[in-house]
């Protein structure tokens, strides 16, 4: 065995300690990725799981023995507009019938004259009502009567329909 000086001694240990240290730290790595892999595959169903244990249970309305449905969108359009209307409903759902006949709160027309007709109750731009809230379905209703009120059933042009 060939004498080493102490340099070349120092350089070969430093190397060796490089060299062990590199293989350390990747080992660590390895380590710390397998067991964020396990932490998520363990945690994440546990954090989906909690909204669907804990989510609010559905309950059931009983009106005597009969276990009442949701209404549907349109029903409930129809029943809201029997509320605020009251006797004068059956003849607003007859314009209706013409003018947004599937009750779509998004329904637009677009007039000749430029002005916009917007929502269930195809109420026109002129009224000076930001579109915004007409594309509220039961704002629209209610401003719906407010012009009913102030103007009768001619402010439609369905109004045809109640002759």
């Amino acid at each position: 065995m060939k004498n080493k000086t102490i340099t070349e001694m120092l350089l070969n240990g430093i190397g060796t300690v490089a060299y062990m240290s590199g293989w350390i730290v990747w080992k660590l790595k390895k380590q710390i990725w397998f067991l964020t892999l396990i932490m998520i595959g363990m945690y994440l169903p546990l954090l989906v799981m909690q909204n669907v244990a804990f989510a609010p249970k559905a309950e059931a309305q009983l009106d005597n023995t009969q276990i009442l449905k949701p209404t549907p969108y349109q029903q409930q359009v129809v029943d809201y507009i029997h509320v605020v209307f009251g006797k004068d409903a059956d003849n607003f759902l007859k314009i209706l019938s013409c003018e947004n006949h599937a009750l779509r709160w998004d329904a637009q027309n677009f007039n000749s004259d430029g002005s916009v007709d917007i929502g269930i109750g195809q109420i026109n731009s002129i009224h000076g009502v930001p579109a915004h809230y007409l594309y509220d379905w039961r704002t629209n209703v209610d401003i719906s009567y407010q012009i009913f009120k102030s103007s009768g059933f001619g402010a439609w042009t369905c109004s045809y329909m109640l002759k």
